[in-house]
């Protein structure tokens, strides 16, 4: 079983990882990640790539959706720890 402390770590490292994910598909809505080190424009296939591991267009595989799955699960498991301590 994950103590308290490891479960928290967990959130905060979550929370970082959903803030960065919501930043870097802001960027890509943007075009700022639209073109390579060089200037030129990526391909269609490689954007659909990023779009789909960062959104995934609702599927449970996105970043956004595991990070919000796991998110809930140590939340439920923090306040739950709350409840008995209580």
């Amino acid at each position: 079983m994950i103590n308290t402390a490891a479960l928290e770590n967990i959130e905060r490292y979550l929370n970082k990882v959903s803030e960065r994910a919501q930043k870097a598909s802001d960027l890509l809505h943007s075009g700022l990640y639209g073109k390579n080190e060089d200037g030129e424009g990526l391909s269609s296939e490689r954007l659909a790539n990023v779009f789909y591991l960062l959104e995934g267009n609702g599927s449970e595989s996105s970043i956004s959706e595991l990070t919000r799955r796991v998110l809930g699960f140590v939340k439920h498991e923090l306040s739950t720890r709350e409840d008995r301590s209580a």
